[in-house]
């Protein structure tokens, strides 16, 4: 199964945050994991992409209002594969195929978020090259921003395996839709060093 998106931190990555010195990404808590499978069948993938930087805007009330996300495609990770078959796998995702991740620009994916209102996040998401709006819906548990969104990844022009753009594939055929589901911690520790250590 080949898809993506979608975190926990890759260990030995340096991350930093900027804020307006009221409050920070927690980078060692913060995640964003992705799920994907096939059409037909039990075939699926999970795993994690990794922070590459984070500006919060901050409210007057010190909850966070809106900001910037970057993600690094170089790093993310499948969690359910080990050895040769997690190499390929993940070498595939950052192929031509889907992510093109060699490619200027395609290193990364951008986050804004505009405008949050009543559980919900609103913004623009840039993949490949593509911008697109998106809405992600969220619950807030003290310090933590908890929520999900399906994204349609042919809307960033990864078509590679879908029912929708080719004909014929049966069981190999890749579902359009990949869950995210992520979680940001917010810290008043606005020095605390952006790193998670290898171990």
């Amino acid at each position: 199964m080949k898809l993506l998106i979608a975190l926990i931190l890759t260990f030995g990555v340096f991350a930093q945050a900027k804020t307006n010195a009221t409050m920070a990404l927690d980078l060692e808590k913060s995640k964003v994991n992705w799920f994907a499978k096939k059409v037909i069948g039990n075939d699926n993938h999970k795993g994690f992409i990794p922070f590459k930087s984070v500006e919060l805007k901050m409210s007057d009330k010190g909850e966070v209002a809106g900001g910037t996300f970057v993600l690094d495609m170089t790093g993310f990770e499948s969690t359910d594969l080990s050895g040769k078959m997690k190499k390929k796998f993940e070498g595939h995702l950052k192929s031509e195929d889907f992510f093109h991740v060699s490619k200027k620009g395609n290193d990364t994916a951008t986050l804004i978020i505009e405008t949050i209102k009543e559980g919900k996040a609103m913004g623009k998401l840039t993949l490949k090259g593509v911008t697109k709006p998106v809405t992600l819906t969220f619950n807030k548990k003290g310090n933590k921003y908890i929520g999900s969104y399906t994204l349609d990844r042919t809307q960033w022009n990864i078509k590679y395996g879908s029912n929708n753009f080719f004909k014929g594939l049966g069981d190999k055929a890749i579902d359009d839709k990949v869950k995210i589901d992520f979680e940001i911690v917010t810290t008043k520790d606005t020095t605390k060093p952006m790193k998670k250590d290898n171990g």
